[in-house]
């Protein structure tokens, strides 16, 4: 499985866990949250390598910080996105069902999107 496509199944996986605090449902939410942490742990450094591969090694600097700014972006129209859905008094745990539904349509369009992208290296010139 490529590790985008096991970060929107962790996504899949933490919207079917229930709220509850018996001990069941924690573990079940620390399962299903390392599980998205090892997911993010292997898309990143790959994409991070793919934005920069095709630059000179001069750029690699500028070319890994507009990367970097581009993800900040993105975490901050999230935020946005999620304070807009739940902004309101109370929030009950159902009210992350529409945010986890975005979540997983946004993971599995990156999955989509990223299978294109070469993140191997190139081989080296003999």
């Amino acid at each position: 499985m490529r590790p985008n496509g096991s970060f929107a199944t962790s996504l899949i996986l933490r919207s079917a866990v229930p709220d509850d605090v018996t001990a069941d449902g924690v573990a079940a939410r620390t399962s299903t949250d390392s599980f998205t942490g090892a997911s993010v742990g292997l898309v990143l450094p790959s994409l991070s390598g793919a934005a920069v591969s095709k630059l000179p090694a001069q750029h690699y600097a500028v070319g890994s910080a507009v990367n970097q700014a581009t993800r900040q972006i993105g975490a901050v129209i999230g935020v946005a996105i999620t304070v807009l859905l739940l902004g309101h008094g109370v929030v009950e745990r159902s009210d992350f069902n529409a945010v986890y539904g975005l979540h997983i349509g946004l993971a599995l369009l990156t999955a989509a999107l990223c299978v294109f992208v070469k993140t191997r290296p190139a081989p080296r010139p003999a």
